[in-house]
């Protein structure tokens, strides 16, 4: 099954790109809709306008978001329990020295 570019018709050796919008086959230099004056341009236009609005839409996490991850809140918790610890110790071989 050979298939013809339906804008220059240059015959297609490959795989033909099939517009998913107009339905007809194009080659490389004609697979854009833009490219080949199709009639589904402006339905290409409002989708990648849409797919561009949604990427801006997208809020942004606040720095407060990104310090409440658990293992973080566990190991400065850990951290704090650690530095008590030592404390204790460090009082008790102070005190052991003054006897």
């Amino acid at each position: 099954m050979n298939h013809y570019c339906a804008y220059c018709g240059k015959e297609l050796k490959a795989l033909p790109y099939k517009c998913r919008y107009c339905g007809e086959y194009f080659c490389v230099d004609h697979q854009l809709p833009e490219n080949h004056t199709c009639p589904g341009l402006e339905d290409w236009k409002a989708g990648k306008l849409k797919k561009l609005k949604k990427e801006v839409k997208k809020p942004r996490k606040k720095v407060s978001e990104k310090l409440e991850i658990p293992g973080i809140i566990k190991k400065s918790k850990w951290l704090e329990f650690l530095l008590i610890i030592v404390g204790v110790i460090l009082l008790i071989m102070a005190l052991r020295m003054l006897v």
